[in-house]
């Protein structure tokens, strides 16, 4: 029987969330006094999150300008509440899913717009790339021949 070796949890490099989901947790017709703000939820790939924390969103907000470059704006923001499960923390260590409470716009946060980013310490995100790639193809003069696939067995 093998075993399943138990991942090497990073407390010591930079904090780095992977973002899963995102959402805004306010009622709809909340007054401004009663809004929150928007909260990203995910795993812990390194380093600790910690309440309180200043942290920053890449690739953050992404447009177009007028001549077509992609252009991101990342989002810096405080963690203002750290949850597992219905379990209030406060720090945050690699494993498991976190919640992430923060200040950013929950119009930002709603219907996941934030999965695929990356949640980290400012300035300790690595940089966003937004150059374009050039491939060249070229269609084939005459068909390939198809790929043998092995028989399935009956049973």
């Amino acid at each position: 029987m093998k075993r399943i070796p138990i991942p090497v949890r990073d407390f010591t490099s930079d904090p780095r969330l992977i973002v899963i989901r995102s959402f805004d947790v306010n009622k709809p017709g909340a007054e401004v006094e009663e809004l929150k703000g928007g909260v990203a939820g995910g795993s812990i790939l390194t380093g600790v999150l910690r309440l309180g924390q200043e942290v920053e969103i890449r690739p953050g907000i992404v447009t177009k300008d007028s001549s077509g470059k992609t252009k991101c704006k990342p989002i810096f923001s405080r963690i203002l509440s750290l949850h597992a499960e219905n379990n209030l923390l406060q720090f945050a260590v690699p494993g498991g899913l976190i919640g992430v409470g923060t200040r950013i716009d929950p119009t930002l946060c709603r219907a996941d717009r934030l999965v695929g980013q990356v949640l980290g310490a400012i300035g300790k995100l690595p940089r966003i790339y937004t150059g374009e790639s050039n491939t060249n193809m070229r269609l084939c003069s005459h068909p390939l021949p198809p790929v043998p696939y092995p028989p399935i067995p009956r049973t």
